[in-house]
């Protein structure tokens, strides 16, 4: 009987520790996106076993009710939470705030921490770009030291990375999701204007010459927006922005999936502004992003995206110095106008073949238009009562491709990257004349307001076709002789190559026909020490090199025409990053210099034109250096800066025998503040949940207007200080699933 008991009972115990004992399976999500996040670390700490998420942020794990889990992800911060019952348990983690842990892709074209990568750069992160909420993507940019993106209004923009602002070449190179946003070799001023702003999940910027891997035109920088992405999550969002000079923004937004191989992102806005504070800034964008991600299969990931931007502005021109000192804030012309229509589309093919190698490879279309009756091409001789303008037409129509593979050895940690690309896009321009009306003032030196009086529509300022073929390979290595030190070493290959046909213009009489290509080298080797674990060091050296684009080798005022040289560039780099006092203090911090030969610039001439000339040699170096303090839960203290010098080391401004000043050498290059800086201040209270509020201050010191230095722009700002000094203010409250917020910009007028 006894031994009956006891089997009895023996059964029940084991009945009951049986029940108690068992799986946990889930996903894990991001906080903040509701992307799944593959390759997260899942540890039972109790029992002491670890798993990891798939592809899709699926794990499962033995364990039983009140053991103590701990999670973590590159780029996320760890937690640890007590089981509660087994069964479905799914995990929510937030991204953490400027950790060297952070994954980035631009780099090398391929996922790793922020810290293994020797090179400069910057990152805005989704958290970043949701309590910023931004009209325009230059509040993002001007968060990077090193990144100057001058607000031109609607949208319109110039871009500086280690360059003077508004430099008219083009020395930086726009991404998206890893393709350029525009052909190389056609001109990217303004080309963010072709992005969809609220379908911006992140954005990375790597400073100083990436040609090895993204070639040509990213001198400067190359800047990789990371679209939004289908999510694990069903996700839905509907925004509405509006100001106090009715503009507005209506944007819509759905993340999931079909079924568990079939997932999509869609992305909607429309903007408007209407009746301005500034005249003749009226402007309408529509833009449409749409993305679909099918799983072939646990290794195979299929993935195509279709962008579309339809854009009209008003462009407000310039307000000059009498009508700006007497208070007058009108322009002189009320006709100028740019008119954009971008499509873009992508096909993806991304296959592991096991965990040592990679393959990639995209082919895409572009199509693009661009009208422009522009205010900076106006062409005025004082005294006169005309002047001439020009309407313009760009179009390009590209198809290509971009195949990578990667793969990791066995000795050294060594990953060893090839690629390959090819770019084939037909390229009309023509630019016809518009004769003007010129009110003058009292005297005839200056210009109240233009009018046009004609527009000779068969009168050619420029015209031609080019079939413009981008050809690039790149090899690239990386390996560990030791355990704390990097070492990268990559090459590329260009050919730029384009056959052309001139048509008649005022200036040329007959067709002619020709062609003309480029070749070049880029070179970059690295070094990445780990000093500790949260201590880096790197050193870098790439050359950069840009040619001419189209449209300034095709212009009629370019004296050397399609000789004018290509530019070239010797960067070099010295930096570190560290993670102090527990990661609640983030530092980096780069020294770098950048030696460029043939550089072009506009020289303005005395009829208000621009002629594009080669420099023998230029000099860009500085220091960038960035801060972020988080003391608390509540407090976050952050900093971007950068003391830059820009000059010319040898250019030949005039070889006319009456100028008296010939060079310039050792002058100041214009538009080139020697310090632009960016610091906000964040405050989150604990005992109001989801409420923020941020103070963020934009400065840059005052700068030359020309190449001479006899005219400084140095007006006085925000506490004085002179040059560009703005206060903005940031506020927002989260109800829920619904969220308010007020920004506030030049609060101190």
């Amino acid at each position: 009987m006894k031994t009956i008991i006891m089997a009895v009972f023996l059964m029940i115990l084991a009945s009951i520790i049986y029940a108690q004992n068992g799986v946990v399976k889930g996903k894990i999500y991001d906080s903040l996106t509701n992307e799944a996040i593959p390759n997260a670390l899942i540890f039972n700490k109790t029992e002491n076993i670890k798993t990891i998420s798939d592809i899709n942020g699926f794990y499962i794990i033995t364990a039983k009710k009140g053991d103590l889990m701990q999670l973590g992800a590159l780029g996320y911060n760890d937690i640890t939470k007590s089981i509660d019952s087994i069964g479905n348990f799914n995990f929510f983690i937030t991204a953490s705030s400027q950790s060297l842990d952070e994954v980035v892709v631009t780099a090398n074209r391929f996922l790793q921490k922020r810290i293994d990568a020797p090179i400069s750069m910057g990152k805005v992160s989704a958290k970043m770009i949701a309590e910023t909420k931004p009209k325009d993507i230059f509040e993002l940019l001007n968060k990077i030291s090193g990144v100057t993106m001058t607000n031109l209004n609607n949208e319109q923009h110039a871009m500086s990375i280690r360059q003077p602002m508004g430099n008219m070449s083009a020395y930086f190179l726009y991404l998206e999701d890893g393709i350029p946003i525009r052909t190389m070799g056609v001109f990217n001023h303004n080309a963010l204007i072709e992005l969809n702003i609220p379908a911006i999940n992140s954005i990375e910027v790597v400073k100083g010459p990436a040609s090895s891997l993204y070639g040509p035109e990213a001198v400067g920088g190359s800047i990789n927006f990371l679209m939004l992405k289908p999510t694990a999550i069903a996700t839905f969002k509907i925004g509405v922005q509006a100001d106090n000079y009715d503009y507005y923004r209506l944007n819509f937004s759905a993340t999931g999936g079909f079924s568990k191989r079939l997932g999509y992102a869609v992305s909607i806005n429309k903007t408007a502004q209407n009746n301005g504070w500034l005249l003749n800034s009226d402007y309408n964008k529509e833009a449409y992003s749409f993305r679909l991600d099918y799983k072939l299969n646990a290794k195979t990931l299929l993935w195509s995206s279709y962008n579309q931007v339809d854009y009209l502005s008003q462009m407000s021109g310039s307000v000059d110095s009498i009508a700006f000192y007497s208070r007058k804030y009108t322009s002189t012309t009320d006709f100028t106008y740019r008119n954009v229509a971008a499509k873009r589309a992508r096909l993806t093919l991304e296959h592991n073949w096991n965990e040592n190698n990679n393959t990639s490879i995209t082919a895409y279309w572009r199509n693009n238009t661009i009208n422009l009756n522009p205010t900076f091409t106006i062409r005025w001789i004082p005294a006169r009562d005309s002047a001439q303008n020009e309407v313009s037409s760009s179009k390009f129509n590209s198809i290509g491709f971009i195949a990578q593979h990667s793969t990791k050895l066995p000795f050294w940690n060594t990953k060893i990257l090839v690629g390959l690309s090819a770019d084939n896009s037909p390229h009309q321009y023509d630019a016809r004349r518009q004769v003007l009306n010129a009110q003058l003032r009292l005297g005839g030196l200056s210009v109240e307001k233009y009018t046009i009086r004609r527009f000779d529509e068969n009168v050619f300022l420029t015209n031609y076709d080019a079939k413009l073929l981008n050809m690039g390979s790149w090899i690239q290595a990386e390996f560990n002789a030791t355990k704390q030190l990097k070492t990268v070493v990559g090459i590329r290959y260009d050919k730029i190559a384009f056959d052309y046909t001139s048509l008649p213009t005022l200036t040329q009489t007959t067709t002619a026909k020709g062609k003309k290509s480029y070749e070049q080298f880029s070179p970059r080797i690295a070094l990445n020490y780990r000093i500790h674990r949260n201590i880096s060091l790197f050193a870098n050296y790439a050359k950069g090199f840009v040619q001419a684009n189209l449209s300034t080798l095709f212009n009629p005022t370019n004296p050397q025409g399609l000789n004018l040289a290509p530019a070239t560039f010797n960067s070099y780099e010295l930096g570190g990053w560290a993670s102090l006092i527990k990661n609640k203090l983030y530092i980096d911090i780069t020294f770098y210099q950048n030696k460029g030969i043939n550089e072009v610039v506009s020289v303005r001439q005395p009829d208000n034109s621009t002629i594009p000339t080669s420099t023998g040699s230029t000099l860009h170096q500085g220091v960038e250096y960035g801060l972020n303090y988080r003391p608390n839960a509540s407090f976050n203290f952050r900093i971007s800066a950068t003391n830059a010098l820009h000059k010319f080391e040898q250019f030949i401004l005039s070889e006319r025998s009456a100028d008296v000043l010939k060079n310039v050498n050792g002058f100041i290059m214009p538009s080139s503040p020697n310090f632009m800086g960016n610091a906000e201040i964040t405050y989150k209270p604990a005992k109001i949940k989801g409420f923020r509020i941020s103070a963020e201050w934009q400065y840059m010191s005052s700068w030359y207007q020309n190449q001479v230095n006899s005219i400084e722009y140095s007006d006085a700002g925000f506490l004085g200080a002179k040059g560009i000094s703005l206060l903005n203010i940031r506020t927002g409250y989260t109800i829920k699933r619904m969220e308010l917020f007020l920004n506030i910009y030049n609060a101190t007028n």
